[in-house]
């Protein structure tokens, strides 16, 4: 597709390149609540990876993610990012580990 200047918005790194919409399972919320995401694991208590279909260009690129409004828990952030993959990890608010239902948002080169 193309941005307002006539450019592949596709090849921009300022697009969002991936999200998802993961439950407190780790299975995906629904078949329309991902793009280029491959594959969603739950590594452990409130430890979550989300795979990527298109690798991105480095371990660089930017996230941001958000507990769904429904959920006790307070935090949530960046484990480790890959070119691969990112790990996110959920904690409440006293700092335990815990599961609840996320997004998930990528920007960055691939």
């Amino acid at each position: 597709w193309e941005d307002a200047g006539g450019g592949i918005a596709a090849c921009h790194a300022g697009v969002v390149k991936g999200y998802a919409r993961l439950e407190g399972d780790g299975t995906f919320r629904d078949p329309t609540g991902k793009f280029n995401a491959s594959a969603a694991c739950k590594q452990g208590t409130g430890f979550f990876r989300l795979t990527w279909c298109t690798d991105f260009g480095d371990a660089l690129y930017s996230s941001s993610m958000v507990i769904e409004q429904s959920s006790a828990m307070g935090n949530v952030q960046v484990r480790a990012m890959a070119t691969t993959h990112i790990d996110v990890q959920i904690f409440d608010a006293c700092g335990s580990a815990g599961d609840a239902a996320i997004q998930v948002i990528a920007i960055g080169d691939q």
